[in-house]
């Protein structure tokens, strides 16, 4: 009881309404949210995408080390390196800055930027101090994208690159490669940016980006030609060696001109296609717009002769050797050489042709040579350079060769061939060798030294030297005769010829010249005999000079041993000349 009267006398608080609902407890918390609210919105507005690169190897990248740089201003970093489900690539996150993330689109491009040697340059030698790290070129508009396949190789052209691309079609890409120079009248002026194989695959696309000012220069016109390596000719000025830059030497090259006789100066759109020559001198032909195919068939060796080798019509270049091969002739079922070449009509100008494109035929050229074929013109394969053995195919006329003309059974048409000089040449010799060997060398050199006995025999006779003797004797008796008949018979002739009136004056002369030609015929028998004496002396003199220990008969006896010894040479050669007709012209072998 007493303890109840204790608890009701303890006094009571006295509470009073707050009139104030807020208190200032809440502010330090309400600022602490707003600050980590801004603070959030800061941070997510400071970071940009997450995106992920495919690499085939990370060579230099390391997680949480590796920059992303965009000219040369860090712009991202490497968060983390994983590889794909299938081992083949690897993965590498990248938290990019957001001014430059919200740029990234389809047309970016990201490569690993490490030291590269090449034949054309020599780049990120600042990354052995810095280490790698990826470059980015953001590129132009497009869709927005966040995931992108790595470059192995640096970009040769960039979105803020300037210039103009232009791309040219090549058989071959020869010396060149991404980064090779392109050059405008010796000024380095661009580069190639990449090549690949056309869509046929029978050619080589190669994009070149040409520097502002210099592709205003470039027009319809234009031609390209490869510069790399060196060009080296042998012509009738001697030894030419041409190298356009130490750089193409190395890393090959492009040049380009525009022909100063173009008078239309048409201007090119971008990406324009432009035949890409071997060198300087085939830029400079005329343009061909009709290539006639035909086939010859040469029965000389075609060893030599190449594929590109030059179709020539005295001295001027008017085709090329396409295709050699081998085929069976159906008619004979024989081997023969069938060598593809294309005629450029065009290059020998007529009046024929000019009336012919006038009326705009298509096959102008066919027509020329058909026209050309019936006139003599003719195929030979000619050796262009005798050092190296090099053949080429020469077109030139013979209007005395058998008139033919082009045949057209086969796929291709057919030009008329005939040997070449060195072949005609060979075959006039194994022709005369041929006779040569058909020749009875042996019975001829047989009757030849029986002949040589017989007259050294008949030499050696008494018969002979007694005919000598007298023929010897009726010659000079009848010398005489005749001196004295064309001394005496005349005056008589023309006395005879004053008439038959002085008949008997004219006897009457005979019988006084009578005794008077007597005796002169005595006195000329007397000088005959005379002569004749000293002539047996001469004979005789002849005899002992002739005999076998005379001089005369030594030499003579000498000169028909030399002729039987050059009769069996003449036999040794042809012998040796059948084995080896090929030493009438090679010499013989040591």
């Amino acid at each position: 009881m007493m303890q109840n009267e204790h608890l009701e006398n303890i006094p009571e608080a006295i509470v009073s309404p707050d009139k104030s609902k807020f208190s200032f407890v809440w502010i330090l918390p309400v600022l602490a949210g707003i600050l980590g609210l801004w603070l959030m919105m800061k941070t997510l507005s400071e970071t940009g995408p997450v995106i992920t690169l495919q690499f085939k190897t990370a060579i230099g990248l390391v997680a949480g080390k590796t920059k992303i740089r965009y000219r040369d201003i860090d712009v991202g970093d490497v968060l983390s390196i994983s590889f794909t489900d299938d081992l083949s690539k690897v993965i590498v996150k990248i938290q990019m800055n957001p001014v430059v993330g919200k740029s990234l689109n389809q047309q970016s491009q990201f490569w690993v930027v490490r030291p590269r040697i090449n034949s054309s340059q020599v780049s990120g030698l600042n990354t052995l101090i810095s280490g790698a790290y990826i470059a980015v070129d953001p590129g132009k508009d497009g869709q927005t994208e966040n995931s992108f396949i790595g470059l192995e190789e640096p970009p040769s052209v960039t979105s803020d690159t300037q210039g103009t691309i232009f791309h040219l079609k090549s058989d071959g890409l020869g010396s060149l490669s991404v980064g090779s120079p392109v050059y405008f009248r010796q000024i380095e002026v661009g580069e190639v940016v990449s090549y690949k194989l056309s869509d046929n695959y029978e050619a080589i696309n190669i994009a070149v980006i040409v520097r502002p000012p210099h592709d205003q220069f470039i027009y319809k016109d234009t031609r390209f030609w490869n510069i790399g390596g060196f060009d080296l000719a042998l012509d009738a000025q001697g030894i030419n060696l041409e190298v356009e830059s130490l750089t193409s030497l190395l890393s090959g090259g492009i040049s380009f001109v525009t022909p100063a006789s173009v008078s239309s100066n048409q201007k090119v759109p971008e990406k324009h296609y432009f035949h890409l020559y071997k060198n300087l001198k085939q830029s400079q032909e005329k343009p061909i717009m009709q290539h006639f195919p035909y086939v010859l068939y040469f029965n000389d060796t075609v060893r030599g002769l190449a594929v590109g080798a030059p179709v020539e019509l005295r001295g001027i270049r008017v085709g090329t050797v396409q295709e050699i091969s081998m085929e069976r002739d159906n008619n004979t079922g024989l081997l023969r050489i069938p060598v593809m070449v294309e005629i450029e009509p065009e290059r020998v100008p007529t009046a024929e042709l000019n009336n012919h494109q006038q009326r705009g035929e298509v096959d102008v050229g066919l027509i020329i040579m058909d026209q050309l074929v019936k006139e003599g013109l003719r195929a030979r394969l000619q050796t262009g350079n005798f050092l190296t053995g090099k053949l080429f195919v020469e077109l030139d006329f013979f209007p005395d060769d058998e008139k033919q003309t082009i045949s057209y059974q086969g796929q291709y048409p057919e030009l008329p061939t005939i040997p070449n000089a060195l072949s005609g040449i060979a075959n006039n010799l194994n022709g005369l060798l041929t006779k040569l060997n058909s020749l009875p060398i042996e019975a001829l050199g047989g009757n030849l030294l029986k002949s040589s006995v017989a007259l050294k025999t008949l030499l050696e006779s008494k018969n002979w030297l007694n005919m000598v003797e007298s023929l010897g004797q009726i010659t000079k008796q009848a010398s005489q005769l005749v001196a004295t008949l064309n001394k005496d018979i005349p005056p008589v002739i023309n006395k005879l010829d004053q008439g038959v009136g002085h008949a008997s004056e004219v006897f009457a002369n005979v019988n006084q010249q009578l005794p008077i030609l007597v005796k002169n015929l005595a006195t000329t028998l007397t000088v005959a005999q005379s002569t004749l004496i000293k002539a047996e002396t001469a004979l005789i003199s002849a005899n002992r000079l002739m005999s076998n220990e005379g001089e005369v008969g030594t030499k003579l006896q000498q000169t028909l041993d030399e002729l039987s010894a050059a009769a069996r040479s003449i036999r040794v050669m042809a012998d040796y000349l059948e084995r080896h007709p090929e030493a009438l012209l090679q010499g013989k072998e040591r």
